[in-house]
């Protein structure tokens, strides 16, 4: 996998967790991190303050300042990162690419034996890692080489062998928390997953919060008409099943339409109800709108949820959709005129990711 088709895989799975999953793998790796001999060692820790889903850091970097050892943190002055001194850890704002940084510009740091926190899209077991792509730490670390280094990442971050340039630098520990996203698969439908369906997709939940092509109840013959419909229709339209330890428990697909539509393609997915919150459907989204883009000549992908479905808002937002607007009074569901709300990703947005 090449490593803008890594970031973007990556960035999904971040942002699919959840605000607990983060703060508690936070909490964990916080800890690993202060039993560390190079922590205890340490006189002062040049740290990062977190971005988006990232490893929560401040927690960590309050209780080296009680463990009486001073903390810096980086600012970007053009192409160059330099450690800023900071007893205020609230005494920041957003910098260099939205990312909170100093508000002050000096004192700049002085330690060349501090302990640096590295930050990182993903890392293997021998440290080699994957940064953001801005060069910032490997430019520094090559200019201050005695830096003993720690990476702290979630399970999913670390791979088996990383690929990376001889300018890289290795970090020297990576330490990584349990945290594994529930595994699955999109794959063809096949008339074996008919059961699956009937089992799982007769829910009134489910049906509630989408068009009334979906029945409720939901019966063996409606399940085996859709698988056929999903087998017959390809390759026009990429349709797969969510399956999970061999089992259909969702859907997600990508149709594109036709006439002055033609380079526009509508998203629609459900996944069961034991499985929502789990960030299952924010990956299966991700990876949906990836073969599509690649597979058709779509400008965009456009999803229209209910205005009052929260969370299929969020799964949207997370995979880079806008809102483009409040459809009103669009739709009548069991009796109720509701409102929509339109959602879309842009292919150039899409590959910008």
């Amino acid at each position: 996998m090449d490593k803008k088709a890594l970031r973007r895989q990556i960035g999904a799975l971040k942002k699919a967790m959840t605000a607990e999953e983060i703060e508690r793998y936070s909490a964990e790796l916080t800890e690993k991190f202060l039993k560390l001999p190079a922590y205890r060692e340490a006189r002062s820790v040049y740290g990062y303050l977190p971005y988006n889903q990232e490893v929560r850091t401040v927690p960590l970097l309050r209780q080296a300042q009680r463990d009486g050892k001073r903390v810096a943190v980086p600012k970007v002055f053009g192409e160059e990162m330099r450690f800023i001194w900071l007893d205020d850890l609230n005494a920041v704002a957003e910098g260099y690419c939205r990312i909170p940084e100093p508000l002050a510009d000096g004192p700049e740091a002085d330690d060349h034996r501090a302990l640096v926190l590295m930050p990182g899209l993903a890392f293997d077991p021998s440290g080699r890692r994957m940064g953001y792509g801005g060069g910032f730490y490997d430019r520094f670390l090559a200019a201050e080489p005695e830096h003993p280094t720690v990476a702290l990442c979630y399970g999913f971050q670390m791979l088996p062998f990383l690929d990376t340039e001889d300018h890289d630098i290795p970090v020297d520990t990576v330490l990584w928390s349990d945290y594994m996203p529930a595994e699955f698969q999109l794959l063809p439908w096949e008339e074996t997953y008919i059961p699956h369906i009937v089992r799982w997709a007769d829910d009134p939940r489910i049906a509630g919060n989408l068009r009334d092509a979906f029945p409720s109840p939901y019966t063996e013959a409606d399940a085996a008409w859709f698988v056929r419909d999903c087998i017959e229709r390809e390759p026009a339209q990429l349709c797969r099943a969510i399956v999970m330890d061999g089992e259909a428990v969702g859907c997600v697909s990508v149709q594109p339409q036709s006439d002055v539509y033609r380079r526009s393609g509508e998203l629609g997915y459900w996944l069961a109800r034991p499985f929502w919150g789990k960030g299952i459907m924010t990956a299966a989204v991700g990876r949906i709108c990836a073969e599509a883009f690649r597979r058709f000549d779509l400008l965009r992908i456009y999803a229209q949820p209910y205005a009052r479905n929260t969370g299929s808002h969020r799964v949207l937002e997370k995979n880079g959709f806008q809102l483009e607007g409040i459809l009103r009074q669009s739709v009548v569901k069991n009796g109720a005129i509701e409102d929509t709300s339109l959602y879309a990703l842009l292919r150039e947005d899409w590959e910008k990711r």
